[in-house]
């Protein structure tokens, strides 16, 4: 059977995943079942995930990008099996991410429900992030963000992966607009 159109899996919660709930407890291979497009992370918070196309890739803290072993869990990813509702070309770049921001509320207005996001294209910067491993005992998310490492790319061709959750589901989901970077040749990836 086809999967159900607009349906988000998630797993956790990001609260939990703020306040240091990093144990995997979903294998990549399940999370496969519930879809091919989304983000999340790893393990003990082992890099970020990028779901794109039904292959789920892992940006480590080295900097590497790997193809996850459907063998990995995780303790907090959101994917969906992606059917854009809308196909839309820029008549002009966009110089900055605020910019990116208003352009995609104008064509995709804030609504009562989550919205997945792809964007394809050339992006002249970009900055991107992904954390170390942790060890038990996990301490909370916003220390984890302290240790991050960042890289900074111009005149790169690739996707940005993620989504906008409504204010509302913050019990779920971080509001707003989370995204990830994977360029074309699965070299670069991270948080944006």
């Amino acid at each position: 059977l086809p999967p159900p159109p607009n349906e988000v899996t998630q797993i956790s919660t990001y609260p939990a995943l703020e306040r240091g709930l990093y144990d995997g407890d979903v294998t990549y291979a399940q999370l496969a079942q519930a879809g091919n497009f989304g983000i999340g992370t790893f393990d003990g918070m082992d890099g970020e995930m990028i779901a794109l196309d039904g292959k789920f890739y892992q940006a480590r803290y080295d900097g590497s990008v790997l193809v996850a072993d459907s063998s990995l869990e995780t303790p907090f990813a959101t994917v969906t099996f992606f059917w854009p509702e809308q196909h839309l070309e820029l008549a002009a770049p966009l110089t900055s991410y605020d910019l990116l921001k208003a352009y995609l509320a104008k064509v995709a207005p804030p609504a009562n429900r989550p919205y997945a996001i792809r964007l394809n294209g050339r992006f002249s910067y970009v900055k991107i992030r992904s954390i170390p491993r942790q060890s038990e005992p996990f301490p909370p998310l916003a220390d984890v963000i302290a240790q991050q490492v960042t890289w900074e790319q111009g005149g790169i061709q690739g996707t940005l992966v993620g989504w906008w959750f409504p204010q509302y589901l913050s019990a779920l989901n971080a509001p707003g607009y989370h995204l990830h970077f994977l360029s074309d040749d699965r070299q670069v990836a991270g948080h944006l």
